[in-house]
């Protein structure tokens, strides 16, 4: 008896875990599960801006070094030679 109880214990859990990992697969497929929360589209916002942000800044500091090494203004420690 014990052991049909644990049985149907460990089938509980082990399809509550099946459960987790499909909703885990769906949303980083992008799939939403039907619940659409006010604060997940802001959450979800948040990101896209930090995103957009980080990127511009990536852009501008890469476009920027680009430029230091163009007109020749790289910072460089001073060696033996250019003393």
């Amino acid at each position: 008896m014990e052991r049909k109880i644990a049985q149907k214990e460990k089938e509980k859990k082990e399809d509550h875990l099946r459960q987790l990992a499909q909703k885990a697969r769906e949303e980083r497929a992008g799939i939403k599960s039907g619940v659409d929360e006010p604060e997940e589209r802001e959450r979800e916002q948040i990101r896209h801006e930090q995103g957009t942000r980080r990127q511009r800044e990536r852009n501008l500091s890469e476009s920027g070094a680009g430029e230091e090494v163009a007109t020749g203004k790289t910072a460089r420690a001073p060696t033996l030679a250019n003393k």
